[in-house]
């Protein structure tokens, strides 16, 4: 042997020498020859075996397999089915939403010409009740001036029918007594029976009188609100009369007052007047009694009183009424 490089080989490079066999037994040989037999038996018959369970195993599998291709084969059918459907189902979706839309483009043109009418009738409405208002302020204003002139008219038979049966009180008869002025720095003093009757219908309740004495010529009434400070009064029935003694004070600084305000020519003689007031009700509760005022002229029969002038007796004293009539109330 030679190596690559054409040279004889090395020692070491040459293969150790084979050794012989050992002798074998003959009834070894025997033994072993049945036992690899037998194995090659279990191993045929296990390749069998295996052959049998995949044949098995490959016929379930093509029948799953073709079981699975009939099933697929249905889901398709099935699903392609379903698909149609739906397609269908869509198409007269689309139908349905064109015909729904037509029906839209209708309604909104039914809104528009809804929306047209209601402002029409709103604004008729509105004009109808406008009228409706005026005529209901119309009839309000007639129905309160028809309501007032019957009030007014009510209460004007009322206010006559009251007249006719109120109390009415005046006076009746006035009859001086005496004058008096003794003392030339005290007042001076005049004495009046006054008889006030009853000329009404009706009972006079809470009879109040006043009357004042005066001597200057621009005074010629005096104010029945004096009266609000005469507490109690007098009940007259219906004709009833009721004389009462009344003295009046006439002051030296009152006297020299109306000497101011009178003619110069008349000097020192006195203009001296009654003034006086009657109040009284005729129903209870009523607010405002009812009043009258009466103004008289003192004068003397036999000459004119003056600051001088000591005693008048009532005979020869006069109260002359300044009005036509004396007994006139309200």
């Amino acid at each position: 042997m030679s190596n690559d490089s054409g040279q004889p080989p090395h020692v070491d490079d040459l293969p150790p020498p084979a050794l012989p066999s050992p002798p074998v037994h003959p009834s070894t040989i025997s033994t072993a020859t049945v036992l690899q037999n037998d194995q090659e038996r279990q191993i045929l018959d296990r390749i069998k075996k295996g052959e049998l369970w995949m044949i098995l195993l490959t016929a379930v599998v093509a029948l799953t397999t073709f079981v699975q291709a009939v099933q697929s084969c249905n889901n398709n059918r099935s699903t392609s089915r379903q698909v149609d459907r739906v397609i269908g189902v869509a198409t007269d979706i689309d139908k349905a939403s064109d015909h729904i839309s037509i029906a839209a483009d209708h309604i909104g043109d039914a809104g528009n010409r809804f929306a047209g009418s209601a402002a029409t009738i709103s604004s008729g409405v509105s004009n109808a009740v406008t009228k409706l208002q005026a005529q209901a302020n119309e009839m309000s204003a007639s129905r309160q001036s028809a309501d007032k002139n019957a009030a007014s008219t009510l209460q004007a038979t009322i206010d006559s029918f009251h007249d006719q049966q109120r109390a009415w009180i005046g006076i009746a008869e006035t009859k001086p007594l005496v004058y008096q002025a003794d003392d030339p720095k005290a007042p001076a003093n005049l004495t009046v029976a006054f008889t006030i009757k009853n000329y009404g219908h009706s009972a006079a309740e809470h009879v109040r009188f006043l009357a004042e004495l005066v001597s200057d010529p621009m005074v010629n009434a005096i104010s029945c609100d004096e009266l609000s400070k005469v507490r109690g009064g007098n009940d007259l029935l219906p004709t009833q009369e009721l004389t009462i003694n009344w003295v009046m004070s006439l002051t030296r600084a009152q006297m020299a007052q109306g000497w101011q305000h009178q003619n110069p020519v008349l000097g020192n003689d006195l203009i001296l007047k009654v003034l006086g007031c009657i109040d009284y009700s005729d129903k209870a509760g009523e607010v405002h009694p009812h009043r009258t005022q009466f103004p008289y002229i003192l004068a003397s029969k036999r000459a004119y009183i003056t600051g001088d002038t000591k005693q008048v007796p009532g005979a020869d004293l006069d109260l002359a009424p300044m009005v036509s009539d004396s007994g006139q109330t309200r």
